[in-house]
Formats: C-alpha cells, sequence, structure tokens
C-alpha cells in the first residue's frame, strides 16, 4: 500500500511515512531485521502494481468496446445485460 501511494503528495510527507513506519513496525515485530522505511526498496512492487494498473486499464476499454459493439447490433430493442453477454459467462453444468 505504501510503495503504490508513490505517486500521490502524501508519499512524501513526514507524518505519513512516520505513521505507516509505526504501522509497520508493530507487524515485523522488535528483533526484525528492518529498522528504518528508507532502507527498503519497494521498486519491484511498484513496477508490479503499475503493470496491473495498466493490464487492467485496458482489459477495461476491450469490455468497454464489446458493450458498444453489442448495443450496436441491437439498436434500439431493450436487451438485458444479462443477455448481451451471456456467452461470454460459461455457465457451470448442473
Amino acid at each position: 500500500m505504501f510503495e503504490v501511494m508513490r505517486e500521490t503528495e502524501y508519499y512524501n510527507k513526514p507524518q505519513f511515512r512516520e505513521n505507516v513506519w509505526n504501522d509497520w513496525r508493530r507487524l515485523l515485530g522488535k528483533n526484525h531485521t528492518i529498522k528504518n522505511l528508507d532502507d527498503c526498496d519497494f521498486t519491484p512492487i511498484y513496477k508490479w502494481y503499475m503493470q496491473e494498473k495498466e493490464t487492467k486499464k485496458l482489459m477495461t476499454a476491450e469490455v468497454v468496446g464489446n458493450w458498444k459493439s453489442a448495443v450496436r447490433i441491437c439498436g434500439e430493442r431493450k436487451v438485458c445485460p444479462e443477455i448481451l453477454f451471456y456467452e461470454a459467462v460459461q455457465l457451470p453444468n448442473k
């Protein structure tokens, strides 16, 4: 959670960083090797987060594109969303 806040103004605020460190330190315990938040490299987490964010953005655009094409086909008829996406969802066999 901390690293995904990198792009916000909170990331560099001392109070925010102190609060994150205090909460994290409680989870780590007294004798943990990590003694300072600044000594940690969260770059892999940030890269993963950005990759997931991009994947979701592309997926959303794809879904919206499918929705628009389905609406174009249906024209002005009233159609339930369940019917439009019936083929997209695999229903379990009973």
